[in-house]
């Protein structure tokens, strides 16, 4: 009876794991993007939100044990309004600290932290014997975060090389360049890794507290 309702729920394969992961994350850094210019007309603040948000909306509702009917409702209702404080309470957090001054970077290392959690949630976190899934999610995600991250601030920098206020620094220092203010980008998209790969720990933990762990035998099964 298990084996047939496990062949019942289709399964993801490690590379469409990966790409969803990917796409998780692709829009998630936007929200900081564009800190010198005024936010483009294209973007709202709210996407990334929604993005983790609905997300993790999945993670929930296309679990194996849901799907085969294994989880009580009121169980899968309770997991539903957890994820949806984590998500909040992410909200809350990353503009608190981020107000906070010396605490601002504890703020923005709530964006690698949440976006790994949620990939790692959502696609990583729901196998039947976890493996290294997980954080191989939660890494893929951050790097699809900080690919547009990316192209922002090379516009950010480029914008502010025409800015008054460089032109102020460069009657201080004539050798400024303003390349050379690439390097905090990058240090801070690589310790996101770091950070992204302690929230692939905590969603796996969060995913199996929630939902338990998925009878599938040598699968994973979130499947579409």
């Amino acid at each position: 009876m298990q084996d047939s309702m496990a062949e019942s729920v289709p399964t993801l394969s490690t590379p469409q794991r990966l790409l969803i992961a990917f796409l998780i994350g692709l829009p998630t850094t936007l929200m900081f993007p564009f800190n010198s210019l005024p936010t483009p007309i294209w973007w709202n603040p709210l996407v990334p939100i929604a993005v983790l948000l609905i997300a993790m909306l999945f993670g929930v509702l296309r679990d194996p044990n849901v799907r085969q009917g294994k989880i009580e409702p009121a169980r899968v209702r309770n997991s539903i309004i957890s994820v949806v404080l984590v998500i909040v309470a992410s909200i809350i957090a990353e503009l608190v600290l981020g107000r906070l001054g010396p605490l601002v970077f504890l703020g923005l290392a709530i964006v690698p932290l949440m976006v790994g959690l949620v990939a790692a949630f959502t696609v990583g976190g729901n196998t039947y014997e976890y493996g290294r899934m997980p954080t191989w999610c939660a890494l893929v995600a951050w790097v699809g975060a900080c690919i547009p991250n990316a192209i922002a601030t090379i516009l950010d920098l480029q914008a502010y090389a025409k800015s008054d206020a460089f032109m102020n620094v460069l009657k201080k220092n004539p050798h400024t360049d303003v390349n050379s203010l690439l390097w905090i980008p990058v240090i801070s998209f690589v310790v996101g890794l770091g950070v992204a790969a302690i929230g692939a720990g905590v969603g796996k933990w969060l995913h199996q507290k929630l939902l338990g762990i998925p009878y599938v035998p040598q699968e994973d099964g979130w499947g579409s």
